[in-house]
């Protein structure tokens, strides 16, 4: 006599299943979503640098969410010229992760509330790393070395604000 108990049935259950993973079949470039950050930053060919430094770190998807509310503080390839092509080619993505994340505040800062104090600081998305605001004859410094050249790009999912340099993060 044979019994039927969890030990001895077959865990095969492979038969309840008659469907193809779609997920494997998309072809092409990413779709991102219609007006979110990183649409922004990728169909901008003025941003194809930093596009790379984000989709090499991965966080493309973090900047596609409808739901998120970022701003982020992005660099033209006008602006990082002086950069040589080795330092992006030879970039790991823990270093990308951490550019990324210095770049990025939780929240929507606009122009206004940046120029409202001469001075502040506001954690960014690299717990470890802090951007120090300065305002000085309505020019707006980040950590007293970079400045924001154009700002308030409305974007679905937060705001950009181009600066002319790189955000590193101090241990890079």
């Amino acid at each position: 006599m044979t019994s039927l108990t969890p030990t001895t049935m077959s865990l095969d259950n492979s038969h309840m299943y008659s469907f193809t993973d779609l997920r494997k079949c998309i072809k092409g470039p990413k779709q991102y979503c219609k007006g979110s950050i990183m649409d922004i930053i990728n169909s901008n060919a003025d941003f194809s640098k930093f596009a790379y430094i984000i989709k090499l770190a991965r966080l493309d998807n973090v900047l596609n969410d409808i739901q998120a509310n970022f701003t982020i503080f992005v660099p033209s390839n006008r602006m990082i010229n002086d950069i040589s092509e080795g330092v992006f080619t030879n970039l790991d993505i823990s270093s990308a992760r951490q550019i990324v994340l210095t770049s990025i505040i939780k929240y929507r800062i606009p122009s206004s509330l940046l120029s409202d104090s001469p001075a502040s600081y506001f954690i960014t998305m690299n717990p470890v790393e802090k951007l120090f605001i300065t305002n000085m004859n309505n020019i707006i410094y980040i950590n007293n070395c970079i400045s924001v050249v154009h700002t308030d790009i409305e974007a679905t999912n937060g705001l950009i604000h181009i600066v002319d340099k790189l955000i590193w993060p101090h241990f890079i």
